[in-house]
Parts: structure tokens; C-alpha cells; sequence
């Protein structure tokens, strides 16, 4: 009875130091899968976003812009009309937006610097869109 009376004491500290190794990892595990979502949402908006500006750009190609008598769309148009007004969540200092068109594509390419908010280096990401012009 002795011996196990003084072999419990000896391990006191053992249980405090193992949770606090276990803890440990198991926050930065949580907190990595956190920030690891949140990367991946902002890469799907940013290519629903292309996707969307492709969108609103095919149909404005040379057929439209003849029979309604406007201007080829550009770059800022595609921001102005579809990007900003959809973006959430997005620092729109940080986003880039780009349109290419020629006779028979509409090419969309949206570049965002994402800082993660877990005190990680910035990571760029891209999205590019093209579809058929169909106006």
C-alpha cells in the first residue's frame, strides 16, 4: 500500500503537463481547420464572382453592343456591375479585376490577396472565367 501511495504522488504533474501538450495541439489543429475554411470560401466567392462577370460580360459582345448602341464593356464596368455588388467579406482593396474579350469568349480573371487570420504570410488567389459570348 506503501509503494502505491508514493508512486501516485510522483505522478502528480504528469496529467497537467499531458493536457497541456494535448491542448495544445489540438487547438492549433482546430484553429488551422478554421482558417483552412475560411480559404476555401473566399476562393469559391472569388469564383462565383468570375464566374458571374463572364456572365454579365458575354452578353454584352459585338451584336449587343451594335443593335444597343453602347460601348464594349470593360474591366471596371465588370466590377461596377457585378463584382462589387456581390462581394462579401472580401477587402475590395485587394481585389483585381480583369476582362478580355474577343469575337467569341468573354474571359474574366479576379486576383485577390488573402491575408489569413491566423498571423500566416499573404496567399494570392485567382479565378478565371471564360464563356462563350452569346448576344
Amino acid at each position: 500500500m506503501r509503494f502505491r501511495t508514493s508512486g501516485s504522488r510522483a505522478r502528480r504533474g504528469v496529467t497537467t503537463a499531458e493536457c497541456g501538450i494535448v491542448y495544445s495541439i489540438t487547438l492549433l489543429l482546430i484553429m488551422g481547420t478554421i482558417i483552412e475554411g475560411l480559404g476555401v470560401f473566399r476562393y469559391e466567392q472569388l469564383s462565383s464572382l468570375a464566374r458571374e462577370g463572364a456572365r454579365w460580360a458575354s452578353v454584352r459582345g459585338p451584336t449587343y453592343q451594335q443593335e444597343k448602341n453602347q460601348p464594349a464593356p470593360t474591366s471596371q464596368d465588370v466590377y461596377n456591375n457585378v463584382v462589387a455588388p456581390k462581394m462579401v467579406a472580401l477587402d475590395p482593396t485587394q481585389l483585381t479585376c480583369t476582362l478580355s474579350m474577343t469575337a467569341n469568349t468573354a474571359t474574366v480573371t479576379l486576383t485577390y490577396v488573402w491575408v489569413p487570420e491566423g498571423l500566416f504570410s499573404p496567399i494570392t488567389l485567382t479565378s478565371t472565367s471564360v464563356l462563350p459570348v452569346t448576344y
